[in-house]
């Protein structure tokens, strides 16, 4: 067992124990839906899911020489990858003795694991398993799981059980769920029948200091351009940042956040123009909030204030970019920012805008929940607040669907899911510490997790 897992132990009896007031976390069963449908919004995965379902029809021979996913476990807010995947073979031509048709391998990774070297591939034992399927007439139940300390499953099928675990070494977490093909669509089994499922999990208590975010879409964006110094930029559908050429105004109103801000994230999308592609711009905080969109210009356009709060380029792809601007927000208000070209940014790249037919500007924002009182950005807000909660049609709320890219990809804001356990604080003179101080002691005689070669 892991000293992480003792630790955990040592918790779990604490919380138990009827001296200490601690809330105890909820066992939650949801449908596979339900449950990406809760977890899309949320900041951070979850440590112990247990997935239930039927299945018949899976037949090998429907994905000869490939693989097909019963279940894929996946940590979408790992944006260097991080998911259990539990496939089975197809046959090979020549055959695969180490992986024959119909045999099971349930492999995973965490590139996001607390302490540094990750292990990149795991998998549960054995590996490969007995022949599961051959036909697709077999009729089975499904039992996929991961905890703090394994990764597992059992599988029966009639009479016949089979089951495989490994050591959760990296301490993979779970925010996505897919069932008879992998989340990304690949491995499906074509055939394959599922009369039922059910996600189970332990939902923790409420925490006050737990941050909660949401998407506020922009409430005015245009383009200023030099080439129309005293008239509106004739396209209201482009927004575009190019030296000596033009620059990009964005408007957000935070007034609806119930809060203290801790985040806050510019997304711009570049437009599917190829000609759109460019060098790049640089955000700057806007304190003078008394523009509109509809008369803004080149000549009357409010000056920006202070240093750049972050920098975006090049932008040559179809993708999401993002400008972290937390710097500037802090209370709830209307707040103001431009992007603008370095005079080095020759060629302007382009955005779409919220006149666009999709993908407009929105301000991606983490907050922790409570009275702080004043207003930010330039000015005050007034009126109803254009914020919106959720997410903004991502798998975890920080990274708009299809975002590729290692510089343009809004995943992962700051590393959540990579952190370790949390140990309940100690509570003075009470007689249920003797038991933590119990799991701090079996934590010195740590069992090092063995390192597993690679397998096909």
């Amino acid at each position: 067992m892991k000293t992480r897992a003792l630790l955990s132990m040592g918790s779990a009896l604490l919380v138990s124990s009827s001296l200490i007031g601690s809330a105890r976390a909820d066992t939650v069963c949801k449908t596979i839906d339900e449950f990406n449908a809760l977890m899309s919004g949320s900041a951070e995965s979850l440590a112990k899911v247990t997935l239930k379902f039927d299945v018949t029809g899976v037949n090998p021979a429907d994905f000869a020489g490939s693989k097909g996913c019963l279940v894929d476990f996946h940590d979408t807010l790992c944006a260097a990858g991080a998911g259990a995947t539990l496939k089975v073979y197809g046959p090979d031509d020549p055959p695969n003795t180490a992986h024959p048709a119909g045999t099971l391998k349930f492999e995973f990774g965490n590139q996001c694991c607390p302490v540094a070297p990750c292990q990149t591939e795991s998998w549960a034992e054995p590996n490969a398993s007995a022949q599961v399927f051959a036909d697709g007439t077999e009729h089975c139940t499904v039992n996929a799981w991961l905890d703090p300390d394994q990764i597992g499953y059992k599988i029966e099928c009639g009479t016949a059980a089979f089951e495989g675990a490994g050591d959760n070494v990296d301490d993979l977490k779970v925010n996505r769920i897919a069932m008879l093909q992998r989340i990304d669509g690949g491995w499906a089994i074509p055939n394959g029948v599922s009369m039922s499922n059910e996600v189970c999990f332990e939902q923790a208590p409420p925490d006050p200091n737990r941050p909660v975010s949401m998407d506020v879409p922009v409430l005015e964006d245009v383009t200023v351009s030099v080439a129309t110094p005293s008239s509106v930029y004739p396209a209201p559908e482009d927004l575009s940042v190019g030296a000596n050429d033009s620059e990009i105004y964005l408007k957000f109103d935070l007034a609806g956040v119930p809060g203290k801000v801790q985040k806050a994230v510019i997304f711009l999308h570049q437009s599917d123009d190829g000609s759109a592609n460019g060098d790049g711009g640089d955000a700057f905080v806007v304190p003078g909030v008394g523009w509109s969109e509809s008369t803004l210009t080149w000549s009357n356009r409010p000056a920006a204030e202070g240093a750049s709060l972050a920098r975006q380029g090049p932008v040559s792809a179809y993708d999401w970019y993002r400008w972290d601007v937390s710097a500037a927000v802090s209370t709830p208000g209307v707040y103001g920012f431009a992007i603008r070209p370095e005079t080095s940014d020759a060629n302007a790249a382009h955005f779409f805008s919220k006149e666009a037919s999709s993908s407009p500007p929105y301000l991606h924002v983490e907050y922790v929940p409570g009275d702080v009182g004043g207003s930010g950005g330039g000015a005050a807000s007034s009126g109803t607040s254009g914020a919106t909660s959720g997410s903004s049609g991502g798998a975890d709320g920080d990274e708009p669907a299809g975002s590729t890219g290692a510089e343009a990809d809004p995943v992962d804001l700051d590393n959540h899911g990579c952190g370790g356990c949390q140990v309940p604080q100690k509570r003075g003179g009470n007689p249920a510490l003797l038991l933590l101080t119990l799991g701090l002691a079996l934590g010195a005689a740590r069992r090092i997790p063995r390192r597993k070669p690679r397998s096909p």
